[in-house]
């Protein structure tokens, strides 16, 4: 005799509902006269329009895989909800963005903070001739009274410029044993730079200067104390117009006349160095071994003029900038 089975699924088990049979499996409906028209092809006739069939094993029915038992929505039919755990959104949203915040931070930390454009800003100390380089923020490098301009690439390759001419120096660890002058390298707090080695100022690990630097004498103090008031003195006198062209004292630049506008006068103080106080006020002192402060700290405002050796610099050198003859009083005040 012939079974009635599912043409989508195989499946052999149905239930009857209304004037139709639906597969138990795939949910599949077949009409009443579809049912006697499958039944009618084998030799098993559809008798009282009523067909009871028993559910075999999964295995038996067809190659497709168990269906989930799906509620059918007739007339009649008891409707049965079945409850699911649903996440939070919200709770999933939050430990995502913490999660993000924190990878974020530490992306920062290493390719920002840690980068070499970064690390290369201080006073670096040679750990053979103890001659100071300072890398600025600004881009500037000063080394042995001579300013420069310099930037690191994106590939943290350096590029020093002075008067129109640029030199390349390639970012690599060759740069630890090459003597090679095209090379520089940052390791901690030493500096592989041109063929040479430099520890940063004030490390544990600086050659030839000790981390804690010697009291200052009496004359030292006096001469920063000096050079740092004949700056301000000089500045805002050009500035005020105080002094002027016709001023007593010396200073090879050209002074603005005495009814100079004032934009003349600032833009003409901005002009002026520190060479230039030191000589409108006669003064003999070691410029090149001083700092000017570039923000305010331990009561130093900005301008204020320090020995590099000033133990107060210890832990604060960043907030310095190696001073020069050539520096100018905008540099400082402005």
């Amino acid at each position: 005799m012939s079974s009635l089975k599912c043409e989508r699924c195989g499946s052999e088990s149905f239930t009857r509902i209304s004037d139709d049979y639906v597969c138990s499996m795939c949910g599949e409906r077949y009409s009443l006269d579809k049912v006697r028209i499958i039944l009618s092809q084998g030799d098993r006739a559809f008798q009282n329009d009523r067909y009871t069939i028993q559910s075999p094993p999964y295995q038996q029915q067809s190659n497709f895989p168990p269906q989930p038992y799906q509620q059918m929505n007739y007339p009649g039919a008891a409707v049965q909800t079945i409850p699911q755990k649903k996440k939070s959104k919200a709770g999933i949203i939050i430990a995502c963005a913490v999660l993000l915040l924190i990878i974020g931070g530490i992306l920062f930390y290493f390719f920002y903070y840690l980068s070499p454009k970064n690390q290369i800003i201080g006073t670096w100390v040679s750990d053979d001739t103890h001659q100071a380089v300072s890398f600025n923020r600004d881009g500037t490098c000063i080394s042995n009274g001579m300013t420069l301009n310099y930037s690191v690439e994106s590939n943290n390759d350096l590029i020093l410029t002075s008067f129109g001419y640029s030199v390349t120096l390639k970012y690599s660890s060759d740069a630890k044993t090459s003597k090679n002058s095209l090379y520089w390298y940052i390791e901690g707090d030493k500096l592989y730079f041109t063929g040479t080695t430099a520890t940063r100022a004030g490390s544990s690990g600086q050659t030839g200067a000790s981390s804690t630097a010697p009291e200052l004498t009496h004359s030292q103090k006096a001469d920063a104390a000096t050079l740092s008031h004949a700056c301000k003195e000089l500045y805002a006198g050009v500035k005020s117009g105080t002094i002027n062209n016709s001023t007593k004292g010396f200073i090879s630049k050209e002074l603005p006349v005495r009814n100079a506008s004032a934009s003349e006068r600032a833009s003409a103080a901005e002009q002026l160095t520190v060479g230039d106080a030191a000589e409108y006020n006669n003064l003999t002192v070691d410029i090149y071994e001083m700092v000017y402060v570039t923000r305010s700290f331990k009561g130093h405002t900005k301008g204020t003029i320090l020995y590099k050796s000033d133990a107060e610099i210890s832990g604060n050198e960043s907030c310095v900038v190696q001073l020069s003859n050539q520096t100018m009083l905008g540099a400082l005040y402005s």
